[in-house]
């Protein structure tokens, strides 16, 4: 069963409510992270409207998690970029300098995108980012990034968003 709370502003109005559903434990035993939904509350709902919406809404999430399909949609691109780069140089996907390579070229491209979330990714975001890769000032010496180069860092962002493609993490890589 999901848990359902409600999400009060400081006027007591009903702004949202917040749904946990339990995921249960892994082989060490120990409890798994809740997946959690927030579900928004739209302006002309009566709050007993809003609860009934809440309950089925939370009950569709219950299923999408039990059977695999929803997965936690918190995950930065930063944090998850980390773990695959780690994960492939462990399974020897990555041979150690190409995996260097990897941290370097997310070291540019981090704090760009590295804050936003894995499912909040679009193509234009990415292409802005390329642009400002292609602009004078990035590289070590003040100049502009070469094309190969930037190309390097969207192959990086593609591998790493086809490995959460693979997850289930996200519908589709927008470096595609």
């Amino acid at each position: 069963m999901a848990n359902i709370q409600e999400r009060r502003d400081k006027d007591g109005k009903l702004i949202s409510f917040s749904i946990r559903v339990y995921r249960g434990r892994n082989s060490m035993g120990e409890q798994l992270k809740p997946a959690t939904l927030t579900f928004p509350v739209e302006q002309g709902w009566s709050e007993k409207t809003a609860k009934q919406k809440a309950v089925a809404t939370a009950a569709v999430f219950e299923k999408q998690i039990k059977d695999g399909v929803a997965t936690d949609t918190r995950l930065r691109f930063d944090a998850y970029a980390e773990y695959v780069v780690n994960m492939r140089e462990q399974r020897g996907e990555l041979k150690p300098l190409t995996a260097q390579r990897y941290r370097e070229l997310l070291q540019r491209i981090n704090p760009v995108i590295g804050h936003v979330k894995l499912k909040d990714i679009r193509p234009d975001m990415l292409n802005s980012l390329y642009d400002e890769l292609s602009k004078s000032g990035v590289n070590k010496r003040g100049g502009a990034l070469s094309p190969k180069t930037v190309l390097e860092h969207h192959r990086v962002i593609s591998t790493i968003l086809e490995q959460a493609v693979r997850e289930m993490l996200i519908p589709y890589n927008a470096a595609s």
